[in-house]
C-alpha cells in the first residue's frame, strides 16, 4: 500500500463510521437526538456502506486510490465529521 492508499483507506473508512453514526442517530427512536426523514437516514446508510466497501478494497490491496479518489473521501469524512458535530450539538442544546 502506498501513502495514498492509507490517506484514501482511513478516509474512507473514519467516513462510513462517523455517517452510520449519524444514521442511527437520527432514527425516530432515539429520542434523545432529533429525528431525520427516512429518505436522510437511508442515503446516510449507503453512502456508509459505499465508503466502507471502498476503504475495505483500498485497505486488503485490491485496489490502488488515485489522488482523486483521496481527495474526494478525505472531502467526505471531513463533511461527515461536521454533520455528525451538528447533531451532537443539537443534541447537548
Amino acid at each position: 500500500m502506498t501513502w495514498l492508499d492509507w490517506i484514501a483507506a482511513l478516509a474512507s473508512g473514519y467516513a462510513s463510521a462517523v455517517l452510520q453514526l449519524r444514521a442511527v442517530a437520527l432514527k425516530p427512536k432515539m429520542g434523545e437526538y432529533p429525528e431525520g426523514p427516512g429518505d436522510v437516514r437511508r442515503a446516510l446508510f449507503i453512502l456508509s456502506l459505499v465508503m466502507g466497501a471502498y476503504a475495505l478494497t483500498v485497505a486488503v490491496g485490491d485496489y490502488q486510490a488515485s489522488r482523486t479518489e483521496a481527495l474526494i473521501a478525505s472531502a467526505v469524512a471531513y463533511t461527515a465529521h461536521v454533520l455528525w458535530r451538528n447533531v451532537r450539538r443539537q443534541h447537548l442544546g
